[in-house]
């Protein structure tokens, strides 16, 4: 999905997209998408740098888990990608 088409989203309450920035805030690393989902209170997605993902994945993906957990009143969250 292009900018836009994230725009939307957001205008009409569709989904949440968050950043994932360097620790020096001067470059992006990823984004973290937050999706409503019909059959779970949420789909969570995200993605990290080609060339960062073996240093930041496993690390993104647990801490997001766990800032969700603690942070968001969701009961049932999807991770599609990991999920299959």
């Amino acid at each position: 999905m292009d900018l836009g088409g994230h725009q939307k989203e957001l205008q009409r309450c569709a989904s949440i997209t968050y950043t994932t920035m360097s620790l020096d805030e001067e470059r992006c690393l990823g984004c973290v998408y937050i999706y409503p989902y019909e059959t779970a209170d949420a789909d969570v997605l995200m993605w990290v740098r080609k060339e960062e993902y073996e240093a930041l994945e496993g690390d993104v993906f647990n801490r997001v888990g766990r800032w969700i957990a603690a942070e968001w009143p969701l009961e049932d969250v999807r991770h599609p990608v990991r999920e299959g």
